[in-house]
C-alpha cells in the first residue's frame, strides 16, 4: 500500500436534456495509507479539459467521496466522459482517471411534438385503423360523450367522432 495514493472509482452523470446544465458525479476513494485533502478535480468531455477545481476537503485512510461540483453543457448523441484526481503527493497515477460513454436517448430540443391537425395539409401523420371497421381514428370535430370539441379549436383526431367506441380485437 503506497503512502499517498488517490484512486477515480466511478464516473456518472445525471439524466437532462440536450443543451442542459449536467451535473457530473465523480467517486474517489483514498487507497493510501495517509488522510487526503486539497487535490484537484477536472474533467475531460469528448477530448476538451474543463475547469480544474480544488477539493478542499479530506478523504481519510480507505474511504471515498463522490464529488458532485462539475457541470457541463449536455450534448447531442453520445459523447465520452473523463474525470480525474490530481495531487503533487500522490505516488500511483495509473489510478487518477475514470471514463465512461454516454448517450442522450432522445435529442428533446429538436422534436416537433404538436400538431393542432387544423392546417389544410398535414404531414408527417397518419391513420392506422386495426380491426372493426365501426371503430376507426377521424378528422374532426369530435361530439359524443365526454369527447365534445377538440382541444385545440376546431380539429383533432379521436376514435369515431359521433359515435360511441366499440372494444377492439385483441392483436395477438
Amino acid at each position: 500500500m503506497l503512502a499517498s495514493d488517490l484512486q477515480a472509482q466511478a464516473v456518472s452523470v445525471a439524466n437532462t436534456s440536450v443543451g442542459a446544465v449536467t451535473t457530473i458525479s465523480f467517486t474517489v476513494a483514498n487507497v493510501g495509507t495517509t488522510p487526503m485533502s486539497n487535490f484537484f478535480i477536472n474533467y475531460k468531455l469528448n477530448g476538451t479539459n474543463g475547469n480544474l477545481q480544488n477539493y478542499p476537503f479530506t478523504i481519510q485512510i480507505g474511504q471515498s467521496a463522490i464529488i458532485t461540483n462539475m457541470t457541463f453543457i449536455r450534448p447531442p448523441g453520445s459523447f465520452s466522459l473523463c474525470a480525474y484526481v490530481y495531487s503533487a503527493i500522490d505516488i500511483n497515477h495509473a489510478n487518477d482517471t475514470v471514463c465512461g460513454n454516454f448517450s442522450a436517448l432522445i435529442d428533446t430540443v429538436n422534436i416537433p411534438y404538436t400538431e393542432n391537425f387544423d392546417g389544410a395539409i398535414l404531414t408527417n401523420w397518419g391513420v392506422s385503423t386495426p380491426g372493426p371497421l365501426t371503430s376507426k381514428w377521424e378528422l374532426g370535430t369530435p361530439n359524443y360523450g365526454l369527447t365534445n370539441s377538440a382541444y385545440s379549436f376546431p380539429f383533432c383526431y379521436d376514435v369515431n367522432l359521433n359515435t360511441l367506441m366499440l372494444p377492439m380485437p385483441k392483436l395477438i
